[in-house]
């Protein structure tokens, strides 16, 4: 077991007191060594929405350094996500965490969650949130399948980044989204889950994400991917790649 695993496992258990600097920060600056710029403005939209924290320009004035990496080692696909927070002015962690997948926004997504149950003393994170996860050789190259559906709901539109093996499905259309105003990649899969639906799909394959001005904002999510109809296969295979499952989108 890692150093860093072993502490935010402490951590999270109560085990250990969290860092004083993380419950007395107010202003964070966020980087990225590696990663999307799309990856560090979704992370940026989860702490504003958690609203704990507010976001600083210039890491000078700010309590902590928010730093977003990819570990090119840590996984057969080289896809390890790794969060660090640190005082602007030491290069000691006060806290770390890594979420191994290649779902990116998934993985700040479970980063986020974790944080937030260590500063805000809940303890264990939340049941439906896994836990935390180190690189591993058996970790394979998709995750679980992450529902938005409530529970017994039926999986009406599924949506994935991931390139599909074409006999899986029939090809409905392509399809596009654009967010007017500021927003994260979750604004972007559930617009993509809302177009599927007009086009009576069951799933958006080969989803690609990226940020760009639109309308009132200079970096609004946009989004394209494939609407398709799964045949008999794709019905019992979907479930294994890694995605989001919406219920009826609503308007």
């Amino acid at each position: 077991m890692t150093a860093p695993f072993a502490l935010l496992l402490a951590l999270t258990a109560g085990q250990l007191p969290t860092p004083v600097k993380l419950l007395e920060a107010h202003r964070v600056f966020l980087a990225a060594d590696g990663v999307q710029r799309a990856l560090l403005e979704e992370l940026g939209q989860q702490l504003k929405e958690w609203g704990r924290w507010s976001l600083e320009g210039d890491e000078a004035t700010s309590d902590l350094v928010v730093l977003l990496t990819r570990s090119a080692s840590a996984a057969p696909d080289g896809a390890a996500w790794v969060i660090t927070i640190r005082e602007p002015s030491r290069s000691t962690p006060l806290y770390s965490d890594t979420q191994t997948g290649t779902y990116g926004a998934g993985a700040v997504t479970q980063l986020v969650g974790r944080l937030k149950a260590v500063v805000e003393g809940t303890g264990s994170p939340a049941p439906s949130m896994p836990p935390p996860s180190t690189p591993s050789p058996s970790v394979g190259a998709a995750e679980p399948m992450v529902s938005t559906a409530p529970a017994g709901a039926p999986c009406r539109v599924f949506v994935t980044e991931q390139m599909v093996n074409p006999s899986l499905y029939t090809v409905v259309k392509r399809i596009k989204y654009a967010k007017k105003y500021y927003g994260g990649s979750s604004h972007a899969w559930a617009g993509m889950a809302r177009e599927g639906w007009k086009v009576d799909a069951d799933a958006v394959v080969a989803v690609n994400i990226n940020f760009r001005p639109s309308g009132f904002s200079w970096a609004s999510p946009h989004a394209e991917g494939i609407a398709v109809k799964w045949n008999d296969e794709g019905r019992q295979q979907f479930r294994l790649l890694a995605g989001q499952c919406f219920a009826r989108p609503e308007k």
